[in-house]
């Protein structure tokens, strides 16, 4: 028995020498892209702006828009706002979009934001940020819409509106918003 046992040992052994392999060498990826960067050049600044007198208790009244839009002049709506004193008209907020080229991007809708009185932060004013043009294009293009960046480097422009109701209290007002770029 023992002479059997011993055989079936020497013939199983060379079974287990014949396993095959295979093996492949194959390639792994990774695409490294640019780092975006979003630089402010200038502040929204809706300038110094002389509101309507206040109404008479009891009648109401409609605030009027200063705007701002994109590569042009400040706009004061209705005939109840005047500029302030000292030359300053405001100006649009401008930003440059640095990203990887050939790729385009979007500026996602900002909503409606307060600027506050510093002094006397009771009062208060909505800024609605409503179009955006981009340097070069001549157009202005709604928040949101692809715009082309041929070579990593673009900029563009905020249009926006402020709510200035009449007897609105004097003094420097104040707000921040976030400005927030999507990109292929």
């Amino acid at each position: 028995m023992p002479k059997r046992i011993l055989a079936l040992c020497i013939l199983a052994a060379p079974a287990a020498l014949l396993a095959y392999d295979t093996s492949i060498t194959v390639e792994a990826r990774a695409t490294i892209v640019p780092f975006a960067h979003l630089q402010e050049l200038q502040a929204m600044d809706f300038g110094a702006i002389v509101p309507a007198p206040a109404p008479a208790p009891g009648t109401g009244a409609t605030p009027q828009l200063a705007a701002l839009r994109p590569y042009s002049a400040r706009n004061l709506t209705g005939t109840a706002l005047r500029p302030g004193p000292g030359g300053n008209a405001g100006s649009s907020a401008h930003f440059r979009f640095t990203g990887p080229a050939n790729q385009g991007f979007r500026v996602r809708a900002i909503p409606p934001f307060r600027v506050t009185n510093l002094t006397n932060p009771t009062h208060s004013m909505v800024v609605v940020v409503d179009d955006m043009r981009a340097a070069g294009t001549g157009n202005d293009v709604n928040l949101g819409s692809n715009i082309p960046n041929t070579n990593g480097l673009r900029e563009f422009q905020l249009g926006s509106s402020l709510a200035v109701a009449p007897g609105q209290a004097f003094g420097v007002y104040s707000g921040r918003y976030t400005v927030t770029v999507d990109y292929d």
